[in-house]
């Protein structure tokens, strides 16, 4: 089982637990051209299944707010 803290002010708001929870990729611009590029984004968490991803999480961006795995 996979488990990831979500915290606001470093006080846990919220537990996901389950099997196969993983963080997720984003697509970024690169610097100076129209291309992109996938990156990790840890306030993206995905439940895949079987090769599939079934659930997708996004977590706030405010500064205040982080994601951890525990």
């Amino acid at each position: 089982m996979d488990t990831y803290s979500v915290k606001l002010d470093g006080k846990e708001v919220a537990r996901i637990t389950g099997k196969g929870i993983t963080t997720a990729k984003k697509a970024q611009f690169i610097k100076g051209t129209y291309q992109t590029e996938l990156v990790d984004d840890p306030k993206l968490l995905k439940l895949t299944v079987d090769g599939k991803t079934i659930l997708v999480f996004y977590v706030s961006s405010e500064p205040n707010v982080t994601v951890e795995k525990v």
